[in-house]
């Protein structure tokens, strides 16, 4: 009859609706989920991240605590030493979906704050403090950083 439509092909609009929302929620599930593996435990984001927020701390004024966790597994030796921020990973089993081959166990990044030397071993976690005290001769800013 003329005005309807053949039961196939509403059937396959209808799946094909259906398949392009399921693409849509698993390419969101593997950018969400996945994308972070590759990149939030790589010892050159977590040195450029930590150099950039000792930089914050020092343009801060008077007092900031800063806390910054890269990644709930892996563990982390850092050296702070003439604005140069060196970070070593102690990941000894690599996540079975990252590509171990050529990737760095360590990676520097500089900071633009002087006066901060400090050594960090095996941290998860780390937290950066500025805090200003006044002396006789003026002000200084004094600078933490620890791991946890």
């Amino acid at each position: 009859m003329k005005g309807q439509e053949e039961p196939g092909i509403i059937g396959m609009v209808l799946i094909g609706i259906l398949v392009v929302g399921l693409l849509y929620l698993l390419i969101e599930f593997v950018f969400a989920n996945m994308v972070p593996l590759f990149s939030s435990g790589s010892v050159q984001i977590v040195s450029r991240d930590l150099a950039g927020l000792i930089t914050i701390a020092g343009i801060s004024p008077y007092k900031i605590t800063i806390e910054y966790s890269p990644t709930a597994d892996v563990l982390y030796n850092v050296s702070v030493d003439s604005r140069i921020v060196t970070v070593y990973s102690l990941e000894t089993n690599p996540k079975p979906m990252t590509i171990s081959s050529g990737v760095s166990q360590y990676a520097t990044a500089k900071t633009a704050v002087d006066n901060i030397k400090t050594i960090i071993d095996s941290a998860k976690s780390f937290e950066i403090q500025k805090s200003t005290q006044f002396t006789g001769q003026g002000r200084e800013n004094v600078y933490s950083v620890t791991g946890k």
